[in-house]
């Protein structure tokens, strides 16, 4: 019998990474693939379903607020006594300018106090640690998901995104049942980007010697024991799939683009990372309009997977170009 393994499909990314690769697909020369996703997607649900998969919807995630406080004081050690890397300090400088001064000089303070309580005493990290996992196992969607994943009868995970709240839970329950645990580092920066992890898996799959090294660092359990392997960015794989290929006359039609007319994409940004981008668009469609940008040309705007359309539709409305 081939085990049941349970395969998280969490947003864009992970049906890049493991379904449209054919990943999944090759999976089940040597498992059972357990299909989980994290929303309602009637479309491909059905389209694994009559492939042969098992698609399950993972359960809603909510904590309690004295959880989530335990948890960020968590991440604010991990990133400041063991992750030790640049580029929190950098990006976080760059959010702040589009706070409010107050509201940045009291979470200055709050954090300079927790820094030194932490600083200067070894066991508080420990009393959190301890403390973070006794309010787990009492808030109510432990106990859904410990239902959840025990009627699966599921005996191994593999995911690309193992930071993920609800996908670390599941894999917390299954230690617990001593399945096995495996990882693929979906992106290049998700080892150091993400927060406290409060699991480690027994296998990870990373793009490159320095996500192998980045791993090791955080956890040196992780060294010499053969737990990492380096396997480049499979998510990429599909693009050379001429399946996924469209001609440009198929890609006008099926986007409603005229095809007598020059073409400017747009690829939008978050808003948490660039809150005011939308006036770069503003400017390309004011010189469209008032015909600086030479010969007859559309701009096309493609909408950051994470944002929300609205938010452009708000700032610049409906426009012909």
């Amino acid at each position: 019998m081939k085990k049941r393994v349970l395969v998280p499909i969490v947003g864009q990314g992970s049906i890049i990474h493991i379904i449209r690769t054919g990943m999944l697909l090759q999976l089940r020369d040597f498992c059972q693939p357990v299909v989980a996703l994290l929303w309602q997607q009637p479309d491909l649900a059905s389209e694994l379903e009559a492939l042969g998969f098992e698609v399950y919807i993972i359960p809603p995630y909510s904590v309690s607020g004295q959880y989530k406080l335990v948890r960020s004081q968590i991440n604010y050690w991990y990133q400041c006594f063991l992750l030790k890397t640049p580029s929190t300090g950098i990006q976080k400088k760059y959010l702040s300018k589009f706070r409010p001064g107050s509201i940045v000089l009291k979470q200055k303070i709050k954090e300079k106090l927790l820094w030194l309580k932490l600083k200067f005493n070894q066991q508080y990290i420990n009393k959190l640690v301890k403390q973070e996992d006794a309010l787990l196992l009492k808030e109510q969607v432990y106990k859904d998901y410990r239902t959840w994943v025990t009627s699966l009868k599921i005996e191994a995970i593999f995911t690309v995104t193992p930071f993920l709240h609800e996908v670390e839970l599941i894999a917390r329950i299954l230690r617990k049942n001593s399945a096995h645990l495996i990882a693929s580092i979906h992106s290049f920066d998700n080892v150091t980007k993400r927060g406290w992890p409060a699991i480690f898996f027994d296998d990870y799959f990373v793009w490159n010697k320095y996500n192998k090294a980045e791993l090791e660092r955080i956890n040196p359990a992780l060294t010499g024991h053969n737990k990492i392997t380096i396997a480049g960015a499979p998510q990429f794989d599909f693009h050379y799939n001429d399946n996924y290929c469209w001609s440009k006359d198929q890609w006008l039609e099926r986007l409603g683009l005229p095809g007598n007319k020059k073409i400017i994409l747009y690829s939008g940004g978050s808003a948490n990372l660039i809150p005011h981008e939308h006036q770069y668009v503003k400017d390309i469609i004011n010189a469209l309009e008032e015909g600086k940008i030479a010969g007859d040309a559309i701009l096309l705007f493609r909408c950051h997977p994470l944002d929300a359309i609205q938010r452009w539709l708000d700032a610049i409305g409906n426009s012909s170009f």
